[in-house]
């Protein structure tokens, strides 16, 4: 049920805060900072109360793939698989959450979750009926109603025997092909199931593991509930950058990379000391090592649609590269320029205008981490529009230049 200072938690003025909260939640979970240390930095900026603390901590997750979890979840209409295995507890508290009106939250992959999640009790009500029916009836408009389902349920939670039979009792009486299993750790048989089996659940862990999946609380709320309290704390953006493969600047045109992009990436910039001194990686020794990583980028471009390749539209002279890797509705950029081509301006147009795109597209947020020392590369993206918003310390690594962790400046650029 909701809590009774839920209506001013997330209510209507808080949400532009809580949103704002949300997405420097996850940008600092995804570069691998403690959730406790993360969100005690972000909680005490915005001076937020526990439960919405608690509701950032559910709308964020660690891993940064939801773009990946994305490319295997099943929407709408889809063929029956061999067997449906679902995440319990997580799958029947959520709903039950809905149908008291408690407050829900939509996170970075686009399900749904409430607040309270299950800490070894639990007790069945009469909204759990409820629950089930609805299930029932999201498989049968799926034209899943033969798919055998398995409940998994945790054996240390009290009362998961009573819920086990509650589902089987339902079950039977509807004729439905649901088996109920109580084990130790659920998540880690929905992590590896077999071939032809669907998982649901919206647990990050699991999704980062299994192989198809659905939310399916989260699909039931929308279509049944329509009018269950969904706080929307992630501010949600298309899955990949509405650019096309190939687009241009007033003299540059940026395309998908090619394997014969090779020769020039190791002679024009991939063994330079000076070109590479600030990034993540050692300069090239052989270019049979630039084929490699060419050929590693070219096989999953259409999935990431990044990096892009900088060529002058003049005479079609390559010069660099640039890359946009997004993560929910945000993107942070990368780009390198080989040194015959510094101090003519063309990073900083090519910046500027994918900054422009990419707002325009969707995205509410646009980064860019610099070394301190790399006054070159904060001048290009200050040059497109991009302001400073501070420094993160011992963030980025760059081993042509120390083997510890070096601060940065985060710069950004966002959508008004």
């Amino acid at each position: 049920m909701a809590a009774p200072q839920d209506a001013t938690l997330f209510g209507a003025e808080a949400l532009p805060v809580l949103q704002r909260a949300c997405q420097e939640l996850a940008y600092l979970r995804r570069r691998g900072f403690p959730l406790p240390s993360a969100l005690k930095l972000v909680g005490d900026r915005y001076q937020l109360y526990e439960r919405q603390r608690r509701a950032l901590t559910r709308a964020t997750s660690a891993a940064g793939g939801e773009a990946e979890r994305a490319g295997r979840r099943l929407r709408g209409a889809a063929p029956p698989p061999a067997g449906l295995w679902v995440d319990g507890f997580n799958v029947i508290i959520t709903l039950e959450t809905a149908l008291k009106g408690g407050v829900l939250v939509s996170t970075l992959d686009d399900t749904i979750r409430d607040l309270a999640g299950i800490h070894g009790a639990y007790r069945t009500r009469p909204l759990t009926g409820r629950a089930l029916e609805l299930l029932a009836q999201d498989l049968s408009q799926r034209g899943w109603g033969e798919v055998p389902v398995r409940f998994l349920l945790d054996a240390p939670v009290s009362n998961t025997g009573r819920l086990g039979a509650l589902i089987r009792a339902r079950a039977e009486a509807a004729g439905l092909p649901w088996e109920v299993e109580v084990v130790p750790d659920p998540d880690q048989i929905l992590r590896a199931p077999p071939e032809g089996i669907v998982v649901a659940s919206g647990d990050a862990p699991v999704l980062d593991a299994c192989g198809p999946w659905l939310d399916w609380a989260g699909d039931t709320i929308r279509a049944a509930l329509p009018e269950a309290w969904e706080a929307p704390l992630v501010l949600q953006a298309p899955r990949r950058l509405a650019l096309p493969e190939r687009w241009e600047s007033a003299r540059v045109l940026l395309r998908a990379p090619r394997l014969s992009d090779a020769s020039w990436v190791y002679s024009d910039y991939a063994q330079d000391p000076e070109v590479t001194r600030y990034l993540s990686w050692r300069p090239h020794v052989s270019p049979q090592q630039t084929e490699g990583y060419l050929a590693e980028i070219v096989s999953d471009w259409d999935q990431r649609r990044s990096p892009w390749v900088l060529e002058r539209r003049s005479d079609a002279r390559p010069l660099g590269m640039l890359r946009a890797t997004q993560s929910g509705p945000q993107a942070e950029l990368g780009y390198v320029l080989a040194r015959a081509h510094w101090g003519q301006g063309y990073m900083s147009e090519v910046v500027l205008a994918l900054r422009e795109l990419g707002l325009a597209s969707g995205l509410q947020r646009i980064t860019a981490l610099v070394d301190v020392e790399n006054l070159g590369s904060a001048r290009v993206l200050e040059k497109a529009g991009f302001v400073r918003e501070g420094t993160l310390r011992s963030v980025c690594c760059h081993p042509n230049t120390s083997s510890e962790a070096r601060d940065a400046y985060l710069y950004a650029a966002v959508r008004d």
